[in-house]
């Protein structure tokens, strides 16, 4: 009998959240807001400029002469004035270098600002449905003391095991696991668009 133990109830719903296809909507979110957060930059400096500020930062970030952080989480614009800092990541797999605040800051409309606000709002609504979903599945996961037990309760969940755990088996129902499994896309292929 496998204990189901919090190191294996982490690994459980980490596979549930790569299941989900939630991480690559979010990825796929927050590229479309950085290429088009880029997109307005290099139009307000110009894409001259905005190509020889990328290639000085690319030259210093190369020789090591100076700290140069690449992009990861945001870049300002100036709106009306004011510079806001734009959220275009919400993890650190972004790492290409883009002119920050501190070269200048380039002036865009309330129009363009308005749709990287809207996409913004779209990636950071897939980083709350992870959240959500991580407290789910390790809440549901809390009521069990081992990986039979848990598989009595919800039997599509073999396909969310580890495969360091070996071939499970699969046992009775006990309880309904639905919601959990539409969320997850359990078993595979049933998931609803």
């Amino acid at each position: 009998m496998t204990a189901l133990t919090k190191s294996l109830r982490a690994e459980i719903v980490q596979i549930a959240v790569n299941k989900s296809g939630l991480l690559e909507k979010r990825r796929a979110a927050e590229a479309e807001l950085f290429k088009q957060t880029v997109a307005y930059q290099r139009e307000a400096y110009g894409p001259e400029k905005y190509d020889e500020l990328l290639k000085a930062i690319r030259l210093v970030a190369s020789a090591g002469s100076m700290q140069v952080y690449p992009f990861t989480h945001s870049i300002n614009v100036k709106v009306d004035g004011r510079i806001i800092s734009v959220i275009t990541s919400h993890s650190n797999n972004v790492t290409d270098y883009v002119p920050m605040s501190s070269v200048s800051t380039p002036e865009i409309s309330r129009e363009k600002y308005q749709v990287l606000a809207d996409l913004s709002k779209k990636a950071s609504s897939f980083e709350t449905q992870i959240k959500e979903l991580r407290s789910k599945v390790a809440g549901a996961l809390e009521a069990f003391k081992t990986v039979k037990a848990l598989m009595q309760s919800w039997p599509e969940v073999i396909e969310l095991l580890p495969a360091t755990l070996g071939e499970a088996k699969q046992l009775p129902v006990v309880v309904n696991a639905a919601e959990l499994n539409n969320i997850i896309g359990l078993p595979t292929g049933k998931k609803d668009a």
